[in-house]
């Protein structure tokens, strides 16, 4: 969807470490528990927190917020995409220039300024959802 640019190779590369991390992480909590036993000087056993709870932890956090940079949540998605629609798209939104009046030329659209909100050019294709009763 040509989201990314060559820029992006390296953040995106980083992302993908966090990535193999967090299932590095993961895989050693199910592996050996979320706590190891440790002995301690007098040489008894104490329970400690696996490190790998930790690490994953962090990889999550890391990965989170990296996916929303490059549109990888659905609200972050659709924000880039929108974003990216109210760039490229030629003036007159989504569809589109806006339709012109009734008996208006080509050449007369000085009389109707040019629509540059997508929502609002959306808008005029509201229609009832199906099997509503009106």
């Amino acid at each position: 969807m040509n989201f990314f640019d060559v820029l992006d190779r390296h953040t995106f590369a980083i992302f993908c470490v966090y990535c193999a991390e967090f299932t590095a992480a993961q895989q050693d909590i199910l592996d050996n528990g979320y706590s190891r036993n440790v002995r301690t000087v007098s040489g008894d056993l104490m329970p400690r927190l696996n490190p790998s709870v930790d690490r994953r932890d962090n990889a999550q956090k890391i990965i989170l917020e990296m996916a929303k940079r490059f549109g990888l949540t659905a609200l972050d998605y659709l924000s880039l995409t929108g974003r990216q629609a109210s760039v490229n798209l030629p003036v007159g939104g989504l569809f589109g220039p806006p339709p012109r009046p009734a008996g208006e030329t080509p050449g007369a659209s000085a009389t109707q300024p040019a629509v540059c909100d997508v929502v609002g050019i959306v808008n005029q294709f509201d229609s009832l959802p199906p099997n509503r009763i009106q």
